[in-house]
């Protein structure tokens, strides 16, 4: 009797072990096409230098979240390199990471100089401000500002 509940303990946690990571793979998105015109994607493209700031990230009902806990900020330089920069003061981090970018369509595809896979965004709304990316890693939306 001991060893069937012992054995039943195994069997429910090693089932909620692999719920949990089906759940966590299941959250992304695989990258697709999102093409545009040449003229507004160097529109884009224009848009996109500069240093944008993650305010907000908002889920697939429209409900938004501050993004309170860190400071994420994404520099675009016209050259097509950048950094990326995040600052989370409660575990006292502050890290760099210079990138590569390119737009493909509404794509942004960033290179991380680490040697990571490539991270990819989609504009889907862009204004001289004020932009909003789809995050194809976590199937969320950022909201980014302008600094």
């Amino acid at each position: 009797m001991r060893l069937f509940s012992l054995c039943h303990r195994w069997i429910v946690c090693l089932l909620t072990a692999v719920v949990m990571l089906a759940a966590g793979c299941a959250s992304s998105t695989p990258v697709t096409d999102a093409p545009l015109e040449a003229t507004k994607q160097q529109e884009l493209r224009q848009t996109l230098v500069g240093t944008w700031q993650h305010t907000h990230t908002e889920d697939a009902d429209g409900q938004r979240e501050p993004m309170n806990a860190a400071k994420i900020t994404w520099t675009f330089n016209n050259d097509g390199t950048g950094v990326y920069h995040q600052v989370v003061p409660t575990i006292g981090m502050d890290a760099k990471n210079p990138f590569q970018w390119q737009l493909e369509g509404r794509n942004i595809r960033l290179s991380m100089e680490t040697g990571s896979d490539a991270t990819y965004y989609r504009a889907d709304e862009w204004a001289a401000g004020q932009m909003k990316w789809f995050n194809y890693t976590l199937s969320d939306y950022y909201i980014v500002k302008k600094q």
